[in-house]
């Protein structure tokens, strides 16, 4: 948290930007070495079947990160994130999720949901650093304390 201090965060509705499709495109190429366009990126993240908010994280006034998330009953759920890969030493997935966090009991709602987890996806490992934590299981129909 001492090395993203001089971060300002801040969580309103979704908002489209030249800007945050460009940290789009550079955080698909450099991660995933995959291209995108704006049709897709507007139509993945623009576009929400349920209500939506999205945060935005700004260094010295420029925008570097950005996370989009859906809003339940009670609780607020992480869909994607993506920072521009130049300030990957901050390690802005993990302080995205501490915001986030904070941002759900800001609202009173009861959960967070870090979103989707494969087992077998090493980019989603850093999802077993946050204690305590549950999955649904899709074969017993309900949700069930993680003991990885």
């Amino acid at each position: 948290m001492k090395k993203n201090r001089d971060i300002d965060v801040v969580f309103g509705p979704l908002k489209f930007s030249g800007r945050a499709f460009e940290i789009y495109q550079n955080h698909s190429k450099q991660r995933f070495s995959q291209e995108c366009n704006l049709d897709e990126f507007i139509t993945s993240f623009f576009s929400p079947s349920t209500p939506s908010l999205q945060s935005e994280y700004y260094l010295n006034g420029e925008l570097i990160g950005l996370g989009f998330l859906d809003k339940g009953e009670d609780c607020l759920s992480s869909v994607y994130f993506i920072y521009d890969t130049k300030f990957s030493h901050l390690g802005l997935g993990t302080f995205s999720i501490l915001k986030e966090i904070y941002h759900t009991q800001s609202l009173g709602l009861k959960y967070y949901c870090l979103g989707y987890y494969v087992k077998e996806c090493q980019r989603m490992a850093y999802k077993n650093n946050f204690k305590p934590s549950e999955h649904y299981n899709w074969l017993k129909d309900k949700w069930e304390v993680t003991l990885v």
